[in-house]
């Protein structure tokens, strides 16, 4: 089962995004140490459930970011959130439910969103707030 816990390389150079990401990641640790038997219990579906309040907040407050600094790549990286979070919230409901694959399909969700949205979209908006920033 591959872990995911925080590392510098998930920073992206924002304090408030980076803030929100430490967070989401911090708790998706948790989630990991409770899924370690591969079995879901009450404990993961609720740890779940954190991560996935934690991620909703994060995409709102990022969301107003893009558009107040007018990111060109707005919509679709907001697609992006959605597409993601529909994926988290399908599995959530399948991990509630016990059935087999979902621990392995939310573990590769999130892993994703870590280490594929955080360092692909996110970092570009950063970047792009720091360049708008500078000039």
């Amino acid at each position: 089962m591959k872990s995911i816990a925080w590392t510098d390389e998930l920073l992206v150079g924002h304090d408030v995004i980076d803030r929100d990401h430490r967070r989401i990641v911090d708790s998706i640790t948790v989630l990991c140490e409770s899924l370690e038997t591969g079995t879901p219990n009450e404990r993961a579906v609720g740890q779940l459930g954190t991560v996935i309040d934690l991620i909703s907040a994060h995409y709102e407050h990022e969301e107003h970011l893009m558009r107040a600094i007018r990111f060109p790549g707005v919509d679709g990286h907001i697609v992006a959130h959605g597409r993601f979070f529909s994926d988290l919230t399908r599995l959530f409901y399948r991990l509630e439910q016990g059935e087999s694959g979902a621990v392995r399909g939310v573990l590769a969700c999130l892993y994703e969103w870590a280490f594929d949205h955080v360092l692909l979209y996110d970092k570009g908006v950063a970047r792009y707030l720091a360049e708008t920033q500078a000039a």
